[in-house]
């Protein structure tokens, strides 16, 4: 039968042995750290939640899109809107509505408010509002953003 060894048998830890011990917990508070910080980062990246009056968006939130990619916004069938690129208004005559269904879309081309969308990250504003309600008083906004590669 084995003996456990006594308490005062074993050999106190030596100066380097607490350096390491400490070395090693400062270096998994540092990974979790890390962890956490990556964590938050993805969270940022994610899609952006929907409003109930937008049934989808395009390009999808965070995609990567042609530079003669179609936007626009498909809201609930009794919403109206109007669309923003970049912070600037895309004008009436340009835009592309099927008011039954609540869609708003943009093309862009010759002889329009943007030929084609340069490279680079962009956002999109749609401005929305109950069909049998006003802009001016009654409007919501709802921003997302999309990369147009090279």
């Amino acid at each position: 039968m084995a003996v456990a060894p006594s308490r005062a048998s074993r050999k106190p830890m030596s100066d380097t042995g607490f350096i390491v011990r400490i070395g090693i917990m400062f270096a998994v508070l540092a990974l979790g750290a890390a962890l956490l910080v990556l964590s938050t980062r993805q969270a940022s990246d994610a899609e952006p939640q929907l409003p109930a009056e937008i049934e989808s968006v395009t390009p999808t939130p965070n995609a990567i899109a042609d530079p003669m990619a179609q936007i626009g916004a498909n809201l609930n069938d009794t919403f109206t809107g109007v669309l923003q690129f970049d912070g600037v208004e895309i004008p009436e005559d340009q835009l592309a509505r099927i008011v039954e269904l609540g869609q708003v879309t943009f093309d862009p081309g010759d002889d329009r408010e943007f030929s084609k969308f340069g490279a680079g990250q962009h956002t999109i504003t749609v401005v929305y509002w109950h069909q049998t309600e006003s802009r001016e008083t009654d409007a919501h906004t709802f921003s997302w953003r999309f990369r147009v590669a090279a």
